[in-house]
């Protein structure tokens, strides 16, 4: 084997990067100012007694270039002045341990532009039983029955409804709105003012295939105790307690017999049978519901188990901008009070941040998201199916697969 020589390679001096540091932003600066305080020294010996690039001194002297935060300013909605009082201000909030989100920085931002006199206006990983149920098959007869059931009684759209359990808590919740805070980047403590108060209240709530929520709602508080805050909001709003704060055979009922079927029965201009599709809680599931539902010529159309997720209204578009809103809610009052949410405001806020959410255009968009309005079997595709190809007993193949093999 011949011997090799290997000659020595030089290694190439890594480039200077050519950026301006903040810090010798300032020195430039201050030589600048230096020299038009009216120096007897010249530009290149200023340069050489601050140790900054001659030729960027000069630039900036003759005012051919101005500094970086300075370059692009005429393209920001704010000068560097405004900036650096915002950065303050932001600075000043985070270790008040009440720091800026981009929501709650943008009013600031539109305020400053108002006093200079412009005009300006205002996923997560799948449960494996999901991801099982939710199989073409199952899905295929769901609609199929949904179909046949809606057919055959000849219901109307006005008259299809959607219930649910929803849980919230005082604090807003733990998992929060994912939202991101500004801090001071020398910050070593980050902290935000937040309720730590996890009491829970469970609400039973209800919405229409027209887009409408006007079906009341039912509070499930902890505890025997009771406030009369929560009586002055609607009258037809049914309170209830239980030990946990979670609903039960008996509370389910009694929203069902005192608040759901009066008050649709009270809305069908048609007189034809009202169907309401709900998931297979215990709760919902009782013989008393089928029989109070026969009297009242009401449906009950249970959805296929652990699929909700993909084929109840509530839990495909409205819950999810309900939970903001009260997120959102819950940390406006501990802004404004210092202290989280009252639990005599419950009903109050709850409300309101329904309204802000089940508007007609989300609600609409729940039941078509979920297939149902319009009845629409073709909506799920072969991706959606696919996680449960792995519990599936029929093989999954791409189309290009052969059918034959050798």
């Amino acid at each position: 084997m011949p011997n090799t020589v290997c000659s020595p390679t030089r290694k190439k001096k890594p480039k200077k990067s050519t950026r301006i540091s903040d810090k010798q932003e300032e020195t430039i600066a201050e030589a600048q100012r230096f020299f038009e305080a009216g120096t007897q020294l010249s530009i290149k010996e200023v340069a050489k007694k601050f140790s900054v690039p001659y030729q960027t001194l000069r630039r900036r002297i003759k005012g051919e270039t101005k500094p970086k935060k300075l370059a692009h300013e005429h393209q920001q909605l704010l000068t560097e002045a405004e900036e650096q009082v915002l950065v303050k201000w932001g600075k000043y909030l985070g270790r008040m341990a009440r720091p800026f989100n981009k929501r709650t920085i943008r009013p600031k931002v539109l305020d400053i532009l108002r006093a200079r006199g412009h005009d300006v206006q205002d996923n997560t990983g799948l449960d494996p039983k999901r991801a099982q149920a939710f199989n073409y098959s199952t899905v295929s007869h769901h609609f199929a029955l949904l179909k046949s059931t809606m057919e055959e009684k000849d219901i109307p759209w006005d008259n299809v409804y959607n219930m649910d359990e929803k849980g919230i808590q005082l604090g807003g919740g733990r998992k929060g709105s994912q939202v991101k805070y500004f801090f001071d980047v020398d910050d070593k403590m980050m902290y935000r003012l937040q309720s730590d108060d996890l009491e829970l209240v469970t609400i039973i709530d209800c919405v229409c295939a027209d887009g409408t929520s006007v079906i009341r709602p039912c509070f499930v508080f902890s505890g025997v105790k009771k406030a009369e805050e929560w009586f002055h909001v609607d009258d037809k709003i049914l309170i209830a307690s239980s030990t946990n704060g979670w609903t039960d055979d008996e509370i389910g009922f009694e929203w069902f017999k005192r608040v759901f079927v009066p008050q649709a029965k009270e809305r069908n201009t048609s007189g034809k049978p009202i169907l309401l599709i709900y998931d297979g809680h215990g709760s919902h599931t009782l013989e008393s519901w089928a029989e109070h539902g026969f009297e009242n010529d009401i449906v009950l159309y249970c959805l296929p188990p652990h699929t909700t997720h993909r084929l109840q209204p509530l839990d495909v578009g409205c819950f999810g901008p309900l939970q903001k809103a009260w997120f959102q809610r819950c940390d406006d009052i501990m802004n404004e009070t210092g202290s989280g949410m009252e639990i005599r405001d419950v009903v109050k806020e709850y409300m309101a941040a329904r309204t802000k959410s089940f508007t007609e255009r989300n609600t609409l968009t729940a039941w078509r998201k979920s297939g149902i309005r319009p009845l629409d079997p073709d909506l799920f595709t072969e991706a959606d199916f696919a996680p449960s190809y792995a519990s599936s007993t029929i093989m999954h193949v791409p189309p290009s697969f052969p059918q034959k093999l050798p």
